[in-house]
């Protein structure tokens, strides 16, 4: 969790973001009203928003014995496997359709920070390269 100043979680509130923005109090912002967060601030409150690491660059390898297929899951197993990948462009499209970020998650099989780091990353990856995502 990287720690922000209340000016710059109004900055980013004022821009679109909100469900990554906690209180440390422990709360979330996304449902309060601002004078909640105001007085919050005067009370001597911090701010977070979640920070996910680069991964590390790996050293390339020499081809292998191919890995052995993973057995499918159990019917009614809804636990994520290890190593799935996340289809952003769903969860962006849901993000944009209005959908939650609980409701997303819920539907997918994610955690709700999963689901926030991923649109999170899309709208940084997205600002970076001077465009903007609409994430609802």
């Amino acid at each position: 969790m990287q720690l922000i100043n209340y000016e710059e979680a109004v900055h980013l509130v004022m821009h679109g973001e909100k469900d990554g923005i906690y209180i440390m109090v422990p709360r979330r912002m996304g449902g309060m009203a601002m004078e909640e967060v105001r007085k919050l601030a005067r009370e001597g409150a911090l701010f977070g928003i979640p920070v996910v690491p680069e991964p590390e660059p790996q050293p390339a390898q020499e081809p292998g014995p191919e890995p052995e297929p993973a057995a499918a899951p159990e019917p009614g197993d809804d636990s994520k496997p290890a190593g799935r990948r996340i289809d952003t462009g769903k969860i962006l499209a849901l993000r944009k359709a209005g959908w939650a970020v609980k409701d997303i998650a819920e539907d997918m099989g994610l955690s709700t920070a999963a689901v926030s780091n991923a649109i999170w990353r899309e709208k940084k990856k997205s600002e970076s390269k001077g465009g903007m995502v609409n994430d609802g």
